[in-house]
């Protein structure tokens, strides 16, 4: 007997006693920092498992028989050496943690990673990875988001569909902007992204109305939208970004007084649908082009009316003690507003004196909504 267990392998020796010990009654099973190599296929024998953690290892694939485990609910295989997410592991359909953090993953399975449907948090730091699914947006109960140490550079608008979200970490990657669609994440409370190459924040962040804890450290923000005001934040960390420190007042002459057609028409068509209040859903399954219109255009700061392209940016200082009472933050930062028109502009300007640039523009970018 004594020679029949010399033979096992570290890892059947680890793995056996409580397969044999428990046949199906152990809940929890934790191997960290033991050298393993590989998970024995009887490791399927665990039926009742709901806890593997098999972090700090030198793991470099999961078995099929990890689908076996049809009642896990916490998985945690951070910090080792696995390359793919097995397909198998979409039989695991209770799972509500997944931490693969710390492996040399470089991309992730749509298909995989959309199939949990219980997932409430999910852990994918480190893992050289140049790009987020799509399909995150199906994880209607994720609530916790780590994605920080990758080199993602942009986040796909379907994260917006994940509407439990209440933690987004995505700091040290490559992020070049924000999709609009993170407005639609109204549990939202704490938004890392920190250490990227962001040059605005989206307008859309106003619609995050329990954004407490904001992020954006070492990035190439030069202001922030106006609707931040309306936030409840307690903590806002902006250092280390190129922000307006001093705005001249500028002359403007007649820029915004004659609209191109393709504006004028825009803006009358989009008002129109205002004033009969069509819903987007709608207008997405009657008229897609102009359901594209009106989800591309930019709300007016001050009539509420919508333009496309051509608006006047403002630039105030905001007071941050005195909007962010809770943050116990001193100073000053630049807010953006943009309006329609100049008349929009000096009846701001006479409203909120603090307004100290006039700037016709046009061109407006996604990152700006």
């Amino acid at each position: 007997m004594y020679a029949a267990a010399s033979k096992l392998s570290k890892e059947d020796r680890l793995f056996l006693p409580p397969c044999q010990a428990a046949q199906g009654k152990n809940r929890s099973l934790t191997l960290c920092n033991r050298h393993l190599s590989y998970i024995p296929n009887h490791v399927a024998s665990l039926s009742h498992l709901t806890t593997l953690n098999v972090r700090n290892n030198a793991i470099a694939e999961l078995p099929p028989a990890i689908g076996e485990l049809r009642k896990l609910t916490a998985l945690d295989i951070g910090n080792n050496e696995l390359s793919c997410l097995p397909t198998c592991l979409t039989a695991c359909t209770l799972l509500a943690e997944l931490r693969v953090g710390g492996n040399p993953l470089y991309s992730l399975d749509p298909v995989v990673i959309g199939s949990f449907e219980d997932l409430r948090i999910l852990n994918i730091g480190a893992c050289q990875l140049t790009e987020l699914p799509a399909t995150v947006g199906r994880l209607k109960s994720l609530e916790v988001l780590h994605l920080e140490c990758n080199f993602v550079q942009y986040l796909p608008s379907e994260i917006g569909d994940a509407v439990n979200l209440r933690e987004i970490c995505a700091s040290h990657n490559r992020l070049k902007r924000l999709p609009g669609s993170i407005g639609n994440l109204s549990r939202l409370t704490s938004l890392n992204v920190a250490q990227n190459q962001l040059r605005k924040i989206p307008r859309t962040i106003g619609k995050c109305t329990k954004l407490a804890r904001l992020n954006v450290v070492l990035n190439q923000i030069a202001s922030f939208p106006v609707e931040i005001m309306h936030l409840p934040l307690q903590q806002i960390d902006y250092t280390d970004n190129p922000l307006v420190r001093s705005v001249p007042r500028l002359e403007v002459g007649k820029t915004l007084d004659v609209l191109p057609l393709k504006e004028m028409t825009a803006r009358l068509v989009l008002d129109d649908v205002r004033r009969r209040k069509y819903k987007a859903r709608r207008l997405e399954r009657e008229n897609l082009d102009l359901y594209t219109l009106l989800t591309t255009a930019t709300e007016c700061g001050v009539c509420k009316t919508y333009f496309v392209t051509y608006c006047v940016e403002c630039v105030m200082f905001m007071d941050l003690l005195a909007v962010f009472p809770k943050s116990g933050i001193k100073g000053n930062i630049p807010v953006q507003l943009l309006v329609c028109s100049r008349k929009c502009f000096f009846q701001q300007s006479s409203a909120t004196p603090h307004y100290a640039l006039l700037k016709p523009r046009g061109g407006i970018g996604e990152d700006d909504h």
